[in-house]
């Protein structure tokens, strides 16, 4: 495909306000190698989106180096692949409203997992052929090389899953003529619920997809993920192997977001259960199209975190990405991703989950600290801020309670509470288990209204989205202990920059 030559002069207008010289996603080519024209849907949702970015951008409350589209709502992190030196990520996204709705797909690229490129919205729904909303889905490329997303459609009698084919520079992106790839007939006679979410992966020298859903009433559990395998090289057909996963809880309602990758020689199912993410390590049976899983976890103790997806880059690391939820009292926005989690398997098929190393870019000078003895106290520390880096290592020390206390007051009152107890963290109201007694070390990322924390070399994760703190003063970190005294071995502090969310790459 190639891209036009000559703009409309509203839409280079639209285009030029954020995105690189030369984008012209802003237009549908027609089936038949017919010159390319404006795609209004599109036109009409940029120019909808852009009309609310000053106000989005004027929102103190709004986190500052974590990705978020332009303006109004994102919700699941879509279609991520590491391409030509990039890393995309495609995000549900209403540019009619910071609310959910009117499901489209947005689009972003980064060279380095930090700094993020805003592009052309991706996807929209093609209202002339049903579609109410473009919901979630994947990219990949097929034999060929031909970028092909893979994503639900929503408006027709049932959920269909649909294709579409990009251009080499991911920018330009046309519906298959053929769709949909998959409908419920293809099952069998098996009817499935909420059916959607496709997720493409390989094994054993073939493709497969994986959807999750649910089941009709009967025996077992009816949240379900399910095996569809491609038949030909342009993985434009697939016919259905089965069931590849129940899960075991047979009051849980459905099954969203599966994500199934091998990692270190076992298989994870990461998914979105409409509660805090899950992960299963096990065994893929290609032969049986079947999942046999060994250990089981929480990706992420929080609610805050849901809708994920996972790369691999070109260092053959696997990259999770999720969608970070619960704010309040949005000002054009609402809703960002997740720092970058890179994703690894002890021996006993423990999930760890490490912030990316790139994030180090935005650290500021070191500000540290050893060896502080609490009893009964809380302090404020001599550093403050809303974008921080803390990485500090607390000893059992016989106090009933302790920990820090983020976004507070200088006196420690209001803010975000993460409490150490002999056997558990609690961050707002959400438990962690710990091994009790032992030391804990937690590596937490605050960026204004979102807390990120790492605990133990990542063998647990927990994020919160905050409630607003309109207080000029509420920026400072206290530590604490309750009943007793408590050992602060060491605390590492940085202050964190800020990315431009506006700001473009080089466009080669």
């Amino acid at each position: 495909m190639k891209r036009p030559e000559r703009f409309r002069p509203i839409v280079f207008a639209i285009a030029a306000a954020f995105l690189p010289a030369g984008c012209a996603r802003l237009f549908d080519r027609p089936a038949g190698g017919e010159p390319y024209r404006p795609n209004p849907a599109v036109i009409r949702a940029m120019e909808s989106m852009l009309a609310r970015v000053p106000e989005a951008a004027a929102d103190p409350t709004r986190p500052a180096y974590h990705f978020s589209a332009p303006a109004q709502w994102m919700n699941d992190i879509n279609g991520v692949l590491h391409y030509k030196g990039f890393y995309h990520i495609f995000y549900q996204f209403n540019p009619y409203s910071d609310q959910w709705g009117t499901m489209h797909w947005g689009h972003a690229r980064s060279r380095d997992l930090v700094h993020w490129e805003h592009l052309p919205i991706a996807l929209w729904p093609s209202r002339e052929k049903g579609e109410e909303h473009v919901f979630s889905g994947c990219l990949t490329l097929n034999a060929a090389n031909q970028p092909i997303i893979f994503y639900t459609s929503i408006g027709h009698p049932l959920p269909e899953q649909w294709a579409a084919l990009g251009s080499e520079d991911l920018l330009v992106w046309e519906k298959y003529a053929g769709n949909p790839i998959l409908k419920m007939d293809n099952h069998g006679g098996l009817s499935i619920e909420e059916w959607r979410d496709p997720f493409v992966f390989r094994a054993h020298g073939k493709t497969y997809l994986v959807l999750g859903g649910r089941l009709p009433a009967g025996e077992g559990s009816p949240a379900a993920a399910f095996l569809y395998e491609a038949r030909q090289d342009d993985l434009l057909t697939w016919a259905y192997r089965g069931i590849l996963f129940r899960h075991p809880d047979p009051k849980l309602h459905s099954i969203e977001c599966p994500n199934f990758f091998p990692l270190d020689g076992r298989f994870v199912l990461l998914i979105s259960p409409y509660g805090p993410v899950e992960y299963f390590v096990g065994d893929f049976d290609a032969k049986q199209g079947t999942f046999r899983a060994h250990r089981r976890g929480l990706a992420d103790y929080g609610e805050d975190f849901y809708g994920t997806n996972v790369l691999i880059d070109r260092r053959g690391r696997r990259i999770l990405l999720g969608w970070l939820r619960g704010f309040q009292n949005t000002k054009g926005w609402n809703g960002c991703m997740s720092l970058p989690r890179i994703l690894t398997l002890t021996d006993k098929g423990e999930l760890l989950q490490t912030p990316a190393p790139e994030l180090k870019s935005l650290r500021g000078p070191l500000w540290q600290r050893k060896q502080i003895l609490l009893e009964n106290q809380r302090i404020p520390l001599d550093i403050r801020g809303k974008q921080l880096e803390i990485k500090m290592k607390i000893a059992p020390a016989g106090a009933g309670e302790c920990g820090l206390i983020v976004r507070c007051k200088q006196d420690g009152t209001g803010g975000l509470a993460i409490t150490r107890q002999a056997d558990r963290l609690t961050v707002g109201g959400r438990e962690v288990p710990l091994p009790d007694n032992e030391p804990v070390e937690l590596h937490l990322f605050l960026d204004n209204s979102v807390v990120e924390i790492f605990i133990n070399n990542g063998r647990q994760c927990i994020s919160r989205v905050l409630a607003p703190c309109p207080e000029q003063d509420s920026d400072y970190v206290c530590l604490f202990s309750n009943n007793g005294q408590a050992y602060f071995k060491s605390i590492r502090i940085w202050k964190l920059n800020s990315i431009d969310k506006q700001a473009s790459l080089p466009h080669k």
